[in-house]
C-alpha cells in the first residue's frame, strides 16, 4: 500500500505541474517502502538525493511560469519552496554527520509538506495558470 495515494482533488489544472506533482509523490512512497523494507542509510539516501533533485526541478519550473505571467504571489511562493530545500538540506548535512537517521517522522514531515503545498499554495495559482496557458 503506497504512504501517499494520488488523488485527483491533488491537480493543479497545469499538466506539467500535475505530473510533478505524481512523480514527487511516487519518490516519497518509494523512500517510504525503502524505510519499511529497512534499506540500508546508502540506498535510502540515494532515494532521498533523487527527490531533492526531482523537486529542484519541480520548483524551478513552477517559479519560470510564475516570472513569466508575473504571478502576484511569486515571492511567498518562492519562499516556500526555499524553506523546503532548507530544512531537506539540514537534514541531509545531519544523515551525513551521523546526528539524524531516517525515520517515520521524515516521511511525515515531507507527506505533510507536499500534501499541504500541492492542497492550498499550488492550488492557488491554479485559476491564474488556466486563463493564461
Amino acid at each position: 500500500m503506497d504512504y501517499i495515494s494520488w488523488d485527483d482533488s491533488f491537480l493543479v489544472g497545469v499538466e506539467v505541474f500535475d505530473n510533478d506533482h505524481k512523480y514527487l509523490v511516487k519518490l516519497i512512497n518509494n523512500l517510504h517502502s525503502g524505510l519499511m523494507a529497512g534499506f540500508g542509510v546508502s540506498e535510502m539516501t540515494f532515494i532521498l538525493d533523487d527527490l531533492v533533485r526531482y523537486t529542484n526541478v519541480h520548483f524551478g519550473r513552477e517559479e519560470a511560469l510564475m516570472k513569466k505571467h508575473a504571478y502576484p504571489d511569486y515571492e511567498e511562493h518562492r519562499g516556500a519552496h526555499a524553506d523546503l530545500v532548507r530544512k531537506v538540506v539540514d537534514f541531509q548535512s545531519q544523515l551525513a554527520s551521523g546526528k539524524k537517521v531516517f525515520s517515520i517522522e521524515l516521511m511525515s514531515f515531507l507527506k505533510d509538506w507536499l500534501l499541504t503545498h500541492i492542497l492550498k499554495t499550488d492550488m492557488r495559482y491554479s485559476g491564474f495558470f488556466k486563463q493564461r496557458i
